[in-house]
């Protein structure tokens, strides 16, 4: 009985012990399920709390960068961009964009200076000031910097020679420090902020650096450009070398026992007339001053090991230039697309262009085309009229009689020292072709132009010719080519060429096609004036031309000029290819008389102006930098 009874107790037990556990396994699963419910309301509520903060990080952001967005300080040595500036602001008015320019003259600014820096620069010391110009008439704000290292001269080319550009550059860093702009936008000049912004934090400043042609930035003497460009200790170590001692003193028949002080005086006398020192290297005539440059040149690689590279700051600046700035663009899609994959379109810069390729772009540069300087306004519905008048105007004022009398219009030069050689007949009928070289005349084609003029000679076309390149006359190809034509009667009255700065626009005004022969994507933007003056380009095909100038044989209602089939730097025989086209130009010309009027009149209606998407694509790229 009693084990019996402990059985059944037992069972009871077991039957217990196995409701209880049932209970406790209902409890438990009843925990979690309401602890899985808990955790669930928690994580949605995180989600949103989360996603409120972020919209509302997002838009403070956003406000704060409206905010900062004060000021672009617009770096360049050419004209004012006014165009540009006008209609960057026209489109976004809350946003303010200053200019910064050399001056050649203190008598050019206006009132007194409103700060002054002096630094040790190209081994002696310069001071600079800052002057805060007159607004323009359409409120614009200019910057002038005057220092005694500037070239005394109004003409831009001469700042963008290395020994100027280094100063004005330099002093540009220090003065932004005084003008705080949020953006400095660099006009086709190497710029890079250098040691007075090594604090980012108190100083920061986004660059962002336009290019036009990388072939722009010429290869430089290792010496000549380490003379401009080295800082105060490099220099100290190069004057006390005993290498560059004999040397300089060599080349100045000194003793070689130079110190510090005079050694430096030396080096300051070889930057300020080293075009007299250095002589231009013929196989035949050995120059002993060539020489000593040479043995100076390998003395500083030495001394300077980095300066191998061809890419150093010593010796191209653009390399920092592209690997400091913040963002970089070339203007032109064209040009931009094909440089990644042709080393001979940026040659030494190649290697530097595909590493900062991640923070790199285009841009679309316009031009508000004015006639106010034209002595016969026309558009579309009165230029077969009137652009005939502005035609027999030039000629008239180019005949022989004038010319060698200087009776010639004054309005048609800017400068007052202008040389003409050759003269044109009053022949109205002739085509009048006009070519303007203003920087290089190897990249910008002059002997390719050349080869399709002396052509045209050849056949016996009946054309006429007008040549503008200032300081032209200091070519030997240039003067080779002019003795050519002076001495062959045949083509007498069919030719003039102008030494000087002359109005552009009228003679674009008056001339039926303009040559553009480039080898490299082209600096100026003398094509847009041309083709809002019905002065049809023949161009090659490269850059900025292929994107903008449409082959009036693709299309007869867009069509503008006329391009040739391949880009003139790649091709081999860029003559032949140019000259074609010129011809073919030609023979359309006079041919097609009534077709050639159409061609004018899609000029005319071709829209040059900034638009909506140029601009924006300027923004863009400003509000990304911040």
């Amino acid at each position: 009985m009693i084990y019996a009874n402990q059985h059944v107790n037992f069972k009871d037990m077991e039957e217990q012990a196995s409701l209880t556990n049932a209970q406790e396994d209902n409890s438990v699963e009843s925990f979690s399920e309401s602890k899985s419910s808990c955790s669930s309301d928690l994580l949605h509520e995180y989600k949103i709390t989360y996603r409120l903060l972020r919209k509302n990080l997002s838009a403070l952001i956003r406000k704060i960068r409206q905010k900062s967005f004060k000021e672009i300080l617009f770096v360049t040595t050419a004209n004012l961009p006014e165009d540009y500036i006008l209609a960057f602001q026209k489109q976004y008015p809350d946003k303010k964009i200053s200019v910064i320019v050399p001056l050649s003259d203190n008598n050019q600014h206006l009132g007194k200076p409103v700060k002054n820096e002096d630094t040790f620069l190209q081994n002696t010391g310069y001071e600079a000031s800052l002057f805060k110009l007159r607004k323009t008439k359409n409120n614009i704000q200019i910057y002038g910097i005057f220092c005694d290292a500037f070239p005394k001269t109004d003409y831009p080319k001469q700042f963008n020679d290395i020994k100027y550009l280094a100063v004005y550059l330099k002093f540009v860093r220090i003065f932004a420090r005084y003008i705080k702009p949020d953006i400095i936008h660099s006009d086709c000049i190497p710029f890079f902020l250098g040691a007075e912004f090594e604090s980012k934090r108190k100083y920061p400043i986004k660059v962002f650096q336009t290019i036009n042609d990388f072939h722009e930035i010429k290869s430089l003497d290792m010496f000549w450009a380490f003379l401009n460009i080295a800082d105060k200790k490099s220099m100290q170590r190069l004057c006390r070398d005993k290498n560059i001692k004999q040397n300089v003193a060599a080349l100045f028949k000194l003793p070689i026992h130079k110190n510090f002080s005079e050694m430096s005086d030396c080096l300051e006398l070889i930057y300020k007339n080293y075009t007299t020192f250095r002589h231009f290297i013929k196989e035949d005539n050995e120059q002993e001053e060539n020489i000593l440059f040479r043995r100076l040149n390998k003395r500083v690689v030495k001394l300077f090991p980095q300066m191998k590279n061809a890419k150093t700051p010593y010796y191209n600046p653009m390399y920092l230039t592209l690997k400091k700035a913040d963002f970089w663009a070339v203007k032109s899609k064209t040009y931009y697309n094909e440089i990644f994959d042709n080393s001979e379109l940026t040659g030494t810069m190649y290697d530097a262009v595909l590493k900062t390729k991640n923070n790199s772009g285009f841009v679309i540069d316009k031009k508000d085309v004015k006639d106010f300087d034209i002595v016969f306004p026309f558009d579309v519905s009165n230029f077969r009229e009137e652009k005939i008048k502005n035609k027999k105007y030039l000629l008239k004022e180019f005949n022989k009689d004038r010319i060698r009398t200087k009776f010639t219009d004054d309005n048609l030069f800017v400068s007052d020292e202008v040389k003409i050689c050759g003269y044109l007949d009053s022949c109205y009928d002739a085509p009048l072709f006009f070519l303007q070289i203003l920087n290089d005349i190897n990249y910008e084609g002059f002997d390719i132009a050349v080869a399709a003029i002396l052509k045209m000679f050849e056949l016996n076309k009946n054309i006429q010719i007008i040549i503008n390149i200032p300081n032209g006359l200091e070519n030997e190809y240039v003067k080779s080519f002019i003795d050519f034509c002076e001495k062959y009667p045949s083509v007498n009255g069919r030719w003039i060429f102008i030494d000087g700065a002359i109005n552009t626009l009228q003679f674009l005004a008056a001339s039926d096609m303009i040559m553009l022969p480039n080898r490299t994507n082209p600096k100026s933007n003398i094509y847009l004036d041309a083709i809002k003056f019905g002065c049809i380009p023949i161009s090659s095909k490269c850059g900025i031309y292929n994107d903008s100038i449409i082959e009036i044989f693709d299309s007869m209602i867009d069509g503008c000029g006329f391009k040739t089939e391949e880009n003139l730097l790649l091709s081999l025989n860029p003559n032949e290819f140019y000259t074609q086209t010129v011809l073919r130009a030609l023979n359309f010309y006079i041919q097609n008389h009534s077709s050639w009027n159409i061609l004018i009149k899609n000029c005319l209606n071709y829209n040059t102006d900034w638009d909506f998407k140029s601009i924006e694509k300027y923004n863009n790229i400003y509000e990304d930098l911040l």
